[in-house]
């Protein structure tokens, strides 16, 4: 007799529409961008901005996260010069938060971090690091250029 129920059960289950179909919508999949680092040098600072895309990243959506930006000047007489700012950002909507018919937001996340360095004649290296939510773990971004300015203009080689 036991075994007519749970015969009978399974059998419900196989058949059954799923409860609440049309009330779900379809998971995205996760696509965790890298940051955008647009880097600007000119006779007085040297400028780091970072983007971060939050939208379609598991890890950067419902949540508050941190960015974290630095900038390291190496002179060639061994001086060192650190910039480093940071900022929260979140909670961010998904795209499973709005109806199929609905265009989602993107979401970004944005920090911008510079240092001063002196009018007269400079040429230098700087290290940039970006630290930032990946899929899985915190992950960190480098960009490495070797900049000269004369106190009239002012490059980098990248």
């Amino acid at each position: 007799m036991r075994m007519f129920f749970l015969l009978a059960a399974a059998v419900s289950l196989l058949f059954a529409p799923p409860a609440f179909a049309g009330d779900k919508h379809a998971e995205h999949d996760s696509v965790c961008r890298v940051p955008d680092i647009e880097l600007s040098y000119d006779t007085e600072t040297f400028t780091t901005l970072v983007s971060l895309p939050a939208s379609g990243c598991r890890s950067r959506e419902h949540t508050i996260f941190r960015l974290t930006a630095s900038i390291s000047r190496l002179d060639h007489g061994g001086g060192r010069d650190v910039a480093e700012r940071s900022t929260e950002c979140g909670p961010f909507r998904s795209a499973d938060d709005f109806e199929s018919d609905q265009e989602p937001p993107r979401y970004f996340c944005n920090l911008a971090v510079w240092i001063d360095h002196p009018t007269i004649e400079e040429n230098v290296q700087y290290d940039v690091e970006v630290t930032y939510p990946g899929a899985a773990t915190e992950r960190t971004a480098k960009v490495f250029t070797f900049c000269s300015s004369n106190g009239k203009d002012a490059s980098c080689e990248h």
